[in-house]
C-alpha cells in the first residue's frame, strides 16, 4: 500500500441543508428568524450549523 492514500474524513460539525424551501422554513423555526435571514446567514457564513447560528446571533435584531 502506498503512503499517499488519503482517508476521507467527515466533519464532526453538522451542516444545514438549505436547498429545499421546506428545509429553509425548518431552519428559520429552529433559529427563530425569517427564511430570508437564514438565506443571508448561509451566504455569509456557509452551511455549517454552528456558523449559521453565530451569524444569526450577531446580525439578527430581536
Amino acid at each position: 500500500m502506498s503512503a499517499n492514500i488519503r482517508k476521507r474524513v467527515k466533519s464532526k460539525r453538522p451542516s444545514g441543508s438549505v436547498y429545499r424551501p421546506s428545509d429553509i422554513g425548518d431552519w428559520a423555526k429552529y433559529f427563530d428568524c425569517t427564511q430570508q435571514e437564514v438565506r443571508d446567514a448561509v451566504i455569509y457564513s456557509g452551511v455549517m450549523v454552528v456558523d449559521i447560528k453565530d451569524w444569526i446571533k450577531r446580525n439578527v435584531a430581536r
